[in-house]
């Protein structure tokens, strides 16, 4: 799933780069567009880790991987995270997307229902 992810980050980046030639021969001033998939990505750790709800037990997730993996049941889960700047907000996202997609809105950070 990741390098299916960084496939389709390359094709974007080379459609983009087409574009902004394109648009320079042609005179036009060039404005990027935001890749909306690829920033929700920019704004998850590679790696995090988190308590599973049903059995309170330490789990790693891995960013664009979908489900857990599991750590020794005496790691600190919060020393981690806050040892590398991870937000809660950014591990909420990480569950869903590991549980339900990584395309799904939960997924993202900054949706207001990991706030």
């Amino acid at each position: 799933m990741l390098f299916a992810h960084s496939n389709v980050a390359r094709i974007r980046l080379i459609d983009s780069l087409t574009q902004k030639n394109d648009d320079m021969k042609n005179g036009n001033k060039y404005l990027p567009q935001l890749d909306v998939e690829t920033d929700k990505f920019d704004r998850l750790p590679r790696v995090c880790l988190a308590i599973t709800p049903g059995t309170n037990e330490p789990i790693r997730i891995l960013r664009g991987v979908e489900g857990k993996f599991a750590v020794h049941p005496n790691t600190d889960v919060a020393r981690f995270n806050k040892e590398r700047g991870i937000t809660d907000a950014q591990v909420k996202a990480m569950i869903a997307g590991s549980m339900f997609g990584w395309h799904c809105p939960g997924a993202d950070p900054a949706h207001e229902m990991n706030q």
